[in-house]
């Protein structure tokens, strides 16, 4: 990574929450509704990003810090990103929306089900 791209990072902030999803069993995909607040240090112009797709999400014009509330479905945990739109895209901040799936592992019983006691 660039010495630029790190300090670029190290001066702009991506937050979301919630963070992560826990998906029950039987459940294929989360949806929830999730906030996304950035800060950076000085104005920008920039677009958040689901990185899966490269999808655009939003963008803002000469701001230094935004806050924005979707309605997210995913299977699978996915990252999104802050660009700088003016310097070629460069990476800002990332930030994990976390899918996590609750696989219950099945214990047999102490007792067999025929004992009295």
């Amino acid at each position: 990574m660039f010495a630029a791209e790190e300090s670029a990072r190290l001066s702009s902030e991506l937050h979301l929450a919630p963070r992560i999803c826990v998906l029950a069993e039987q459940m294929a995909e989360c949806r929830e509704t999730v906030r996304f607040t950035w800060k950076t240090d000085k104005l920008r112009s920039v677009c958040l990003y689901r990185l899966s797709d490269n999808e655009m999400i939003k963008c803002w014009q000469q701001v230094s810090e935004g806050e924005l509330e979707i309605g997210i479905e995913a299977g699978e945990s996915i990252i999104f990103e802050l660009r700088d739109l003016d310097t070629d895209l460069l990476v800002l901040a990332q930030t994990e929306f976390k899918v996590m799936r609750d696989v219950k592992k099945y214990r047999r019983g102490r007792r067999n089900p025929w004992s009295f006691f």
